[in-house]
């Protein structure tokens, strides 16, 4: 916390002991990392851990969060205190998953997800979700739409997501703040979303903006990120680790949200 930009990473490996997979060595790994310059932030995540029961009731898996933080300011030119005006926002996700093939005979498919979600003026979120136990495979919502004039899921599927909403601003100078977040959850297989999680927008030429970082969107997002250690008052959340739980619990997986 506390960083503009951040990467972090980890991986381990043992050998499992019980059923049929005695003896044999399972890996994970996970990626997570997150830029204030860009508006983005990436994940991925691979393994090869087995269900530990034929019925799959209980595994383990790798899993990576990345998020950025910041309050922007707005200020529009030639506003005043009753004059709106309209902006554009834009949220791209690319991307791969593949859930990886049964570990055993009549044991069901390893499971995958990842989340996405934006949220722009404390009022609306913008959630996508992929999860390989569901029927639909990709699902796009935009819940609480308050400030949103237009909000619109353009695409979506497990390998894309593009969101492109309008948000209006009220008055002279606007403050906002805006989170954005990834997640994905790997048990046996690979997510790669290392680079592709951005926003954007589209602003009309009286409009600019400040952010409490300093940074916020100052770069292309197809910049490498640069590592910065001071603290500012947007930030960068990392988590990269191994979870454990129950099949059915694996639709409760979401993105984070700051506190």
């Amino acid at each position: 916390l506390g960083l503009t930009s951040a990467t972090a990473q980890a991986s381990s490996s043992a050998p499992y002991y019980g059923g049929p997979w005695t003896g044999q060595v399972f890996s994970a790994s996970g990626l997570a990392k997150a830029n204030l310059a860009t508006g983005s932030v990436g994940v991925s995540a691979s393994g090869n851990a087995p269900c530990y029961s034929a019925g799959c009731s209980y595994t383990t898996a790798s899993s990576a969060i990345a998020q950025i933080f910041d309050t922007l300011t707005f200020k529009i030119a030639g506003a005043n205190s009753s004059t709106v005006t309209d902006i554009g926002i834009q949220f791209a996700i690319e991307g791969t998953i593949n859930p990886g093939a049964p570990t055993a005979p009549g044991v069901i498919s390893p499971y995958a997800a990842m989340n996405g979600d934006l949220k722009f003026g404390g009022t609306g979120t913008v959630h996508y979700n992929f999860n390989s136990d569901s029927g639909s495979p990709a699902n796009g919502t935009v819940s609480n739409v308050g400030g949103w004039v237009s909000s619109s899921v353009v695409s979506q599927s497990p390998s894309s997501f593009l969101f492109d909403g309008v948000y209006a601003l009220d008055g002279a100078t606007a403050t906002v703040p805006v989170v954005l977040s990834l997640q994905c959850v790997i048990q046996s297989g690979s997510c790669g979303y290392a680079d592709t999680a951005a926003i954007s927008f589209s602003l009309p030429s009286n409009v600019s903006f400040t952010s409490d970082s300093g940074v916020f969107l100052t770069q292309a997002a197809t910049a490498a990120p640069e590592p910065a250690f001071w603290p500012v008052l947007g930030g960068v959340l990392l988590v990269v680790g191994a979870v454990g739980w129950r099949r059915r619990q694996r639709s409760a997986v979401s993105g984070q949200r700051s506190a």
